[in-house]
């Protein structure tokens, strides 16, 4: 027996046996094999790559919940540290409120007594000029005696 061997034939070969394949056909359809699998090989890579990236993304947002439960209990802890903080403010303006309101009595009461004071003082200071100015009149001829 001898080995088989592919030949190019004459194109007749086809027209007279229609079924049988020629060498052109055999590499045809090989060629369209070999490009269909490179072409499934290029999608399922990229299919691939989604993949990972998809579940990378699912790792975070199964972090997200975690994240999102602290970030509530912070908040909490500030809003109570927030009410805790207005409390403490609002006693101190009523305080300063309170220590404005007494002061400014005070103060009132205390420009009033000044105000007396000085009244006071400008009446002395009128009684010391009348007298001042009584003994000037009478005052010179006693000094003029006690000088000889």
């Amino acid at each position: 027996m001898e080995d088989a061997k592919i030949q190019q034939s004459e194109g007749n070969q086809q027209e007279r046996f229609p079924s049988v394949i020629t060498t052109d056909d055999l590499v045809f359809e090989l060629g369209k094999d070999v490009i269909d699998k490179l072409n499934k090989e290029k999608l399922l890579n990229s299919l691939l790559k989604k993949s990972k990236a998809l579940e990378e993304q699912l790792e975070q947002l199964k972090a997200i919940p975690q994240k999102l439960e602290e970030l509530q209990a912070s908040n909490k802890l500030y809003e109570k540290k927030n009410r805790e903080l207005g409390d403490e403010l609002t006693k101190v303006r009523q305080e300063s409120n309170t220590k404005t309101r007494e002061l400014s009595a005070e103060n009132k009461k205390l420009s009033d007594e000044l105000i007396t004071i000085q009244q006071d003082l400008d009446e002395k200071v009128k009684e010391v000029k009348k007298l001042s100015t009584k003994n000037r009149t009478t005052t010179p001829k006693k000094s003029a005696s006690k000088s000889n």
